[in-house]
């Protein structure tokens, strides 16, 4: 069962960057590749190097027919591959559970809110109404073509999206990352916009990973291991191609600036700056081990270099997961032994409260 990772933040804050990152923890670890379905618009430029070197293989399926299903086979371990019968070529879809388990470190979803947007564009073009749905605008118009130098007319068709479309590309993405979970590959790497929703009960606004509408904001968490929010920020720095000369230094020139984006991406919870909301987050680390985390990460964050990112933080939680379960192995062998030294003495089996657990659960005002 493979470890589902998302990223969520605002535009360029590097994560589509992290998967370079992440496919060479993957090959650097198990030796195996990294396949990307991109859903995004802007496509895979900053992973173009990774591409050429087959570190990763990627996918557009932003303007594919069909794109509904093809996701979903896709979130079930299918990839295209050529195929060719009576000479003619074509791309098909094919499953290799094989080579899956044996050449597959990272399989990655651009993004989430691109998928929700992409499932719901195929059902308003196809003026899909959803059940329960009473009342859907659509447009139809007629247009004059010339194909293959023949006239024709063709019949442009859309819909409007209803409620009941919301609901339902909600439910085809949820479906989506759900199948991910059960593929035969170490870890799935899903990115996604950030988003202000609402709570279903209370309607409270909340801060978390964009899909589509508010409803589905707080749910996205429980579909996850970890979740990291990217947090851009900019810094001034001078412009390098801006040198002033002696005299307008002494007639009080200023050095021209620049902004450059930086990002902070975290793994616990911390407030929006400008309206002190949280945004969620969580690591996929035992849980005796995250001050082990904050230690290593004081602020509950890593930033992320051309050099390194997520790739150093994962190397950070394997090694401190691993300390875990030794931990547990040595409290295990004391239990063992603990039981049997009390079975010679003729011990009971009545359960006894463990005083240094009924301290670790006091609080500091109790006496």
């Amino acid at each position: 069962m493979a470890e589902l990772i998302l990223t969520y933040g605002g535009t360029g804050s590097f994560k589509t960057a992290q998967l370079l990152f992440l496919a060479k923890y993957a090959y650097k670890r198990w030796g195996k590749t990294t396949r990307l379905a991109s859903c995004d618009g802007g496509g895979w430029k900053p992973l173009e190097p990774a591409v050429d070197a087959q570190l990763i293989s990627p996918w557009s399926v932003s303007a594919i027919e069909n794109p509904r299903s093809v996701l979903r086979k896709l979130s079930q371990g299918y990839w295209p591959k050529p195929f060719e019968k009576d000479g003619k070529k074509s791309l098909v879809l094919a499953l290799d559970q094989q080579e899956l388990r044996d050449k597959i470190g990272v399989v990655a979803l651009e993004g989430l809110t691109s998928t929700a947007n992409v499932i719901m564009r195929d059902a308003l073009n196809k003026q899909l109404k959803v059940a329960g749905d009473e009342v859907q605008a659509k447009f139809e118009e007629n247009v004059n073509l010339l194909v293959n130098g023949q006239p024709m007319t063709q019949a442009e068709k859309y819909s409007f999206a209803a409620r009941g479309n919301y609901n339902d590309a909600q439910r085809a993405v949820y479906d989506i990352c759900t199948n991910y979970r059960s593929l035969p590959v170490p870890l799935v790497y899903f990115s996604a916009l950030e988003s202000r929703g609402e709570e279903e009960d209370t309607g409270k606004t909340i801060l978390g990973p964009a899909v589509i509408g508010k409803a589905v904001t707080s749910q996205v968490g429980s579909w996850v291991g970890d979740q990291i929010h990217a947090e851009d920020y900019f810094i001034e720095v001078p412009d390098p191609s801006h040198k002033l000369t002696p005299d307008e230094i002494k007639a009080g020139a200023k050095q021209r600036m620049m902004q450059q984006t930086k990002a902070r991406y975290w793994f616990i919870r911390h407030p929006d700056t400008r309206t002190g909301m949280l945004f969620p987050a969580k690591p996929r680390v035992a849980p005796n081990m995250i001050p082990e985390l904050l230690k290593i990460y004081p602020g509950g964050y890593f930033e992320p270099t051309p050099k390194a990112g997520i790739d150093a933080y994962l190397e950070v939680v394997d090694r401190l997961q691993a300390a875990a379960g030794g931990d547990l192995k040595e409290w295990m062998k004391q239990q063992d032994l603990a039981r049997e030294a009390a079975s010679k003495v003729g011990g009971t089996d009545a359960p006894k409260a463990d005083p240094s657990l009924v301290k670790a659960t006091m609080t500091g005002s109790v006496k």
